[in-house]
């Protein structure tokens, strides 16, 4: 029996600006609003496909994590899980000289009815195009579509980042505190502020510069390992600001310097034991392979960062730490991708990895969260040391 239903309207939603088409191409038409509703014929049969192309533009022409929801609804029931499939591809248009990229766009249906697909977009005219088919024995009834599209634009999470280091920063101790719920009264040499002082480099030179210069003097007055510039070093995290750093490593010990009103640590791996297992531990092998890219061994360095990359299992970083913790370190996807773009090496999963970033970035306060779930759910406190290390790596080109 040959069954029909009617599709009603299709709903567009779309939350960034939208203006003229380019002169290069007619495919990209202005929007009338924030919100299109497009009535189509009521002629898609079940079982068949229909095809749908929606044009944006990306207002700033800057790189952005790009959310795209198809939502269909019926009037009177509730549509099932597996009652549609969608499929689709992003076309790209760059600014002169106006190169064209295509892109295949992954939809997961998370319910029933809700399809979802993530992308990192930069150039200015995008072209979605979609097709939705429907089971065959799809009951008839009033369908609607509703396509929503956002873009998260990466400077923007730095902003918020770079923000949050600000508030946690303490004027009278010239440092960044740990954490605002867990330890707001803790200041951690290395990795925090050793971190802290390299993410706002490019986004708060002064403060950076405040934080540089106290963290060298209280090096000095502690007599701690110190690089070339006089930095105190831990033997692993100073890897992340061009020092390299010794291999096998040695279990790590951690130092109360200063303990009054408030707390100054720092931590060393200058244990008496080596770490036999070090490589079994994704941080562990980024900071061997950048300390090998600074040393010009770009071979050991990529074999290193491949080994760390082999541990993502398509939720985060799945190495020794995360087997006995159960959960995910947020850390060490900002790492991971840093270590990338320092090497030259592309990840293939880099869009899904900067969306569990930005998912795990408090929209409140801008700092990253710590940990999360095997489902995605962020766990624990914002901290200095990961939301240093995000924009660190988000910054890197």
């Amino acid at each position: 029996m040959n069954r029909q239903f009617a599709l009603i309207a299709l709903g567009l939603i779309i939350t960034i600006p939208v203006f003229q088409s380019p002169m290069f191409s007619k495919q990209f038409k202005p929007l009338p609003g924030l919100h299109v509703v497009k009535s189509l014929p009521p002629n898609m049969v079940a079982g068949s496909t229909y095809g749908w192309e929606v044009s944006f533009v990306n207002p700033k022409s800057e790189e952005g994590l790009m959310n795209v929801t198809l939502e269909v609804t019926e009037k009177k029931t509730v549509v099932g899980f597996g009652e549609f499939h969608v499929e689709g591809t992003l076309e790209s248009y760059d600014n002169p000289p106006r190169e064209h990229h295509t892109l295949p766009l992954t939809f997961m249906e998370t319910s029933g009815g809700i399809f979802q697909s993530q992308a990192l977009i930069s150039e200015r005219f995008n072209l979605i195009k979609l097709e939705i088919s429907s089971v065959p024995n799809l009951m008839p009834g009033e369908y609607t579509f509703t396509l929503t599209i956002t873009v998260n634009y990466i400077s923007d999470i730095i902003k918020s980042a770079v923000e949050f280091l600000n508030n946690m920063y303490n004027e009278k101790v010239k440092l960044c505190a740990e954490s605002p719920k867990t330890a707001p009264k803790t200041y951690w040499l290395v990795s925090d502020n050793l971190w802290a002082f390299k993410a706002l480099e490019k986004h708060d030179s002064k403060l950076s510069k405040t934080i540089k210069s106290k963290l060298i003097e209280l090096a000095k007055a502690y007599n701690l390992p110190r690089d070339a510039q006089g930095l105190p070093i831990s033997y692993k995290h100073e890897a992340v600001i061009g020092d390299t750093v010794p291999t096998p490593f040695n279990v790590t010990v951690q130092y109360t310097l200063y303990s009054n009103d408030y707390t100054i640590k720092t931590e060393i791996a200058n244990g008496t034991t080596i770490m036999e297992d070090w490589q079994e531990y994704a941080d562990l092998l980024l900071y061997a392979a950048l300390s090998k890219h600074w040393e010009g061994k770009d071979n050991e360095a990529a074999a290193l960062f491949n080994k760390a990359k082999e541990m993502w299992d398509g939720t985060g970083i799945n190495d020794k730490a995360t087997k006995a913790d159960g959960y995910y370190a947020t850390y060490k996807l900002g790492l991971l991708l840093y270590t990338s773009k320092v090497l030259g090496i592309k990840l293939d999963f880099e869009t899904q990895l900067i969306a569990t970033i930005w998912n795990t970035q408090d929209k409140t306060s801008g700092g990253i969260i710590t940990s999360y779930k095997t489902d995605g759910t962020p766990l624990g406190d914002t901290n200095t040391e990961t939301t240093s290390i995000i924009i660190i790596a988000l910054t890197q080109k």
